[in-house]
C-alpha cells in the first residue's frame, strides 16, 4: 500500500496551469521557447476543495503546500478564497510562487489571513539584471514590491534562490537585499535540470551524473539498479493536480503534458494510463480514498520499485543521484 488516507499529512496542491512566465525547463514551456501547445487551462475552485478537502480530513493534515509542475498557485482566479477555506480549519500552508503576479493589496490581504505557521516562498533567481533570464518575463522591481507588501504586513517568507552561472557571483548581495527586506530565511538550491544523456560529460554541475553513468555503464542501467527511497511515501504526502488527478508525488504526474513523444518520463506514463484507464486516478469521478485503494496505488507502484521501476521514481528517489533541489544535498538554508 502506498498510504492508506488515514496516514495522509501532507498535500502537495497545484491550484492552476496557469502562469505569466516563460521559465526554459519548466513543462509548460514547449521546446521552441513558446507555450506548450498539449497544457491545458485549468484551475482548481473552492467547490473541489470543499468537495476532497472535509473537515475531518483537513483536521489530520500537518501542512498543505502549493508548487505543483505547471502554474504559479498565486495566478488561480479563486486562489485567495481556497485559502480562506483551508485557514479554517487551522491547516499550515505554504505557497510557492515567482512574485511577480498580483498587485500589493493582494500580498498584504493575503499576510492577513495567514499567521506564523504559515509562509510563502518566493522564487527569484538573482537580482535585478540577472532574474528574468530564467524567470523569463519576470519583474524583479514587482516582485520586491509584492515581497514588500507581504512581509512588512505580517507575512513570514523564504527567498528560494536557483543557483546558475549567470547569477552565482549575486549570491551574498541577494542574501544582504533578503534579511534588509526581512525574509526569514535565504535558501540556495542547485539545479539539474539542465543535465542529460546528452550533455552530462560537459555539463559543469553533472559531475555526479558523470559519476553515476560511467559506473554502472549507462543512466537506465542505473535507475533499474537503484534502491528506491520515496520521498512522498516517508512523509506521507500526496500529490493533486490541477485537473484533479492524483497522484503519488509532483514528480510522476509531470510528464502528463510533456511536448514531443520520445521522452522516457511521458512514454511510461501514458503506457500506465493506458494499462489502469485514463480517469483511474480522477479526483473529479473518486474521492481520494477510493483512488488509494486502485490497485496501482494499493499495491503495484510499491511494487514497482523494485521491478520494473518508472524512470520518474529511479531519478528522482534512488539512492545515489539527488535530482530534487530540495533535497538537503541541494540546498543551503541561512537564517536571516
Amino acid at each position: 500500500m502506498f498510504l492508506n488516507i488515514e496516514d495522509v499529512r501532507i498535500l502537495n496542491i497545484e491550484q492552476t496551469s496557469h502562469c505569466n512566465l516563460k521559465c526554459p525547463q519548466c513543462a509548460r514551456t514547449g521546446l521552441d521557447g513558446k507555450l506548450n501547445p498539449n497544457v491545458e487551462w485549468n484551475s482548481m475552485t473552492l467547490d473541489d476543495y470543499k468537495r476532497l478537502l472535509s473537515p475531518s480530513f483537513l483536521k489530520q493534515l500537518e501542512q498543505i503546500f502549493f508548487c505543483g509542475n505547471y502554474g504559479d498557485a498565486v495566478a488561480g482566479f479563486n486562489f485567495f478564497d481556497c485559502v480562506e477555506y483551508l485557514r479554517k480549519y487551522n491547516v499550515p500552508l505554504t505557497i510557492y510562487t515567482n512574485g511577480s503576479l498580483r498587485h500589493t493589496n493582494f500580498w498584504k490581504d493575503l499576510a492577513g489571513i495567514l499567521d506564523d505557521k504559515c509562509k510563502v516562498i518566493f522564487a527569484i533567481d538573482g537580482l535585478e539584471d540577472t532574474n528574468s533570464i530564467y524567470r523569463v518575463n519576470s519583474d524583479f522591481n514587482k516582485v520586491i514590491e509584492n515581497a514588500k507588501a507581504f512581509i512588512n504586513n505580517g507575512g513570514i517568507a523564504r527567498w528560494d534562490y536557483l543557483v546558475f552561472e549567470h547569477n552565482h557571483h549575486q549570491v551574498e548581495e541577494a542574501k544582504q537585499l533578503a534579511k534588509d527586506i526581512g525574509f526569514k530565511i535565504f535558501n540556495e538550491k542547485k539545479t539539474k535540470r539542465f543535465i542529460d544523456n546528452e550533455n552530462y560529460k560537459s555539463n559543469k554541475g553533472a559531475g555526479q551524473f558523470k559519476s553515476i553513468v560511467e559506473r554502472y555503464g549507462s543512466w537506465d542501467n542505473y535507475i533499474q539498479q537503484t534502491t528506491i527511497d520515496c520521498k512522498y511515501r516517508n512523509d506521507k504526502i500526496l500529490y493533486i493536480d490541477y485537473n484533479l488527478n492524483l497522484w503519488p508525488c509532483c514528480w510522476v504526474g509531470a510528464p502528463l503534458f510533456f511536448e514531443g513523444t520520445k521522452n522516457i518520463q511521458k512514454v511510461q506514463l501514458m503506457k500506465l494510463l493506458d494499462n489502469y484507464k485514463k480517469g483511474f486516478n480522477s479526483l473529479k469521478d473518486h474521492s481520494i480514498k477510493e483512488v488509494l485503494n486502485h490497485r496501482w496505488f494499493a499495491n503495484d507502484l510499491v511494487e514497482s520499485f523494485t521491478t520494473n521501476k518508472l524512470m520518474t521514481c529511479g531519478r528522482t528517489c534512488g539512492e545515489e543521484y539527488k535530482f530534487s533541489s530540495g533535497d538537503k544535498s541541494n540546498k543551503q538554508e541561512t537564517e536571516l
